[in-house]
């Protein structure tokens, strides 16, 4: 370094420009450091920015809904095709109605109704598949039901009554179990003759089979005799422990049945009459049932079980000789051959009866000949006097 002449000394000039570059750096450094610290660590996640103030009022602007998108409907799951119910391949022996279990070696229970009009009403007798309806004594009669399937009735039946001969051999022409309540003489001579077997309710210990209850209908009082009740539930316990289950080997019961049995040309009966002399049967025809109801003693003839009116599809009346033999005024009726009517549908036809042995079935036939077709449903039998008419109207 050069001492002026005024005594200062001179700085070189390569030294100026050497400061001055170090002074540029040196601020240059200053403003990057200021730089970054003003940004930050660029590690640092930035803050949200403010939301922006608006110029104008939206709170009052007009709302658009939205269209709504169509919705579309989900398919329903198509329900499965329920299998068809089979058709039935078997027949009710004494009804003729299909169905699905096979009955044809069943052997039925026959039990005496008592219809004196002091013993009506009767229970049970709107169950029976067949009743026949015959004259015992002193002008009154006395019915009969043949039920196949008695374990099915599951209430009382009755009143219970004796036995007269012709009533068994009716029984015996179903090879049915016979149910009574004691018969008259020639009865119990006749079933000791041949060493048979039947279910008394008087003269036999049966436990509680049978039973006396004086009232057995709600509100009325009944005689002694019009008292004895029986079930089918126990009938049928009685035929199991008996061995009377199915029918006697060989037996088969003859009758046709058809879907429509309304006779051909038959005359016109909505209404049939059969009289047996001091009470008439009667039988109305409701066409939309395709069955005649039954009456007696002018009132319906009901089931007191359940009050219903005993409706039945097939109508006989069958004509035939009726004779007093005793004192007692017990009758004999023939039931070898004879003529009556049959009515179904609302139609009657005259017929031709037959049974010629007391083991032997029923057979009906028309005037020609021809076996007679039954429509499917119970039937009703009265055997009335030859010298009783029969009305159709």
């Amino acid at each position: 370094m050069k001492k002026e002449a005024n005594g200062a000394f001179a700085i070189p000039e390569r030294c100026l420009r050497c400061d001055m570059k170090r002074l540029l750096c040196l601020i240059t450094a200053m403003v990057l450091l200021l730089l970054t610290a003003s940004c930050g660590n660029s590690n640092d996640t930035p803050s949200d920015p403010p939301s922006p103030t608006p110029l104008i009022d939206t709170s009052a602007a007009p709302t658009t809904k939205p269209t709504p998108s169509p919705t579309t409907k989900p398919t329903p799951t198509p329900e499965p095709t329920p299998e068809p119910t089979p058709e039935p391949e078997f027949y009710h022996p004494l009804t003729g109605v299909p169905m699905y279990e096979d009955l044809s070696n069943a052997r039925p229970v026959a039990i005496m109704l008592n219809n004196i009009y002091a013993a009506t009403p009767m229970q049970g007798n709107s169950k029976a598949d067949i009743i026949y309806e015959v004259l015992a004594e002193g002008g009154i009669t006395r019915m009969m039901g043949i039920y196949l399937t008695p374990g099915e009735v599951d209430a009382p039946i009755g009143s219970v009554r004796s036995a007269r001969p012709y009533y068994w051999e009716l029984a015996r022409g179903h090879d049915a179990m016979y149910v009574h309540a004691g018969g008259s003489e020639d009865f119990y001579n006749y079933k000791a003759s041949l060493g048979a077997f039947t279910v008394d309710g008087v003269r036999g210990s049966w436990g509680d089979l049978f039973w006396r209850d004086r009232e057995r209908v709600p509100g009325m009082y009944f005689a002694v005799e019009h008292s004895l009740l029986t079930s089918g539930t126990k009938i049928a316990e009685v035929q199991q422990q008996q061995g009377l289950t199915e029918h006697t080997p060989g037996y088969v019961y003859e009758m046709n049945f058809s879907d429509d049995a309304t006779p051909e040309d038959g005359q016109t009966a909505n209404t049939v009459i059969a009289s047996f002399g001091v009470k008439q049967t009667i039988f109305r025809y409701d066409e939309e049932s395709g069955e005649y109801l039954v009456e007696e003693y002018d009132s319906p003839f009901i089931d007191a079980n359940d009050n219903s009116q005993v409706s039945v599809k097939n109508v006989f009346v069958l004509q035939t000789a009726c004779n007093v033999y005793d004192d007692y005024g017990r009758i004999q009726v023939d039931l070898t051959t004879g003529y009556g009517f049959f009515a179904c549908g609302g139609k009657m036809i005259p017929i031709i009866w037959e049974k010629n042995g007391a083991d032997n079935q029923l057979r009906y036939k028309d005037v020609n000949g021809n076996p007679l077709s039954l429509g499917r449903g119970k039937s009703f039998v009265c055997i009335v006097p030859l010298y009783q008419d029969v009305i159709a109207e």
